[in-house]
C-alpha cells in the first residue's frame, strides 16, 4: 500500500468536494446578480462562456497527442460547411 494507491482512493472524494464547492459558489453568485437585476438568460450565457474559456484550453492539451491530420481536415473543412448549411437551410 503505497502513497499512489492512497491518492487514488482519495482523489474522487476530493474532486466531489471541490465540485460541490463550485456548485455552492455558483448558486450564491446567481442569487446575488439576479437580485441586482440581471436577467437569468444573460447569467446563463455568461456562465457558459466562462466555462468554455476554462475548459477549451484543457481540451486542446488533452487531445494533442491523439490528433491526426485526418481529424484536422474534418475540423477545418467539413465542420464549418455543415455549420453554415445549418443556418442556410
Amino acid at each position: 500500500m503505497g502513497v499512489g494507491s492512497k491518492l487514488g482512493e482519495v482523489a474522487p472524494f476530493t474532486v466531489m468536494v471541490i465540485m460541490e464547492g463550485c456548485t455552492i459558489a455558483l448558486t450564491i453568485m446567481a442569487k446575488t446578480v439576479m437580485s441586482r437585476g440581471m436577467s437569468p438568460f444573460v447569467f446563463v450565457v455568461y456562465t457558459n462562456a466562462l466555462g468554455t474559456l476554462i475548459l477549451l484550453p484543457y481540451s486542446f492539451l488533452y487531445h494533442r497527442e491523439r490528433s491526426t491530420h485526418t481529424h484536422t481536415l474534418v475540423y477545418l473543412y467539413i465542420f464549418p460547411s455543415e455549420f453554415l448549411r445549418f443556418f442556410v437551410n
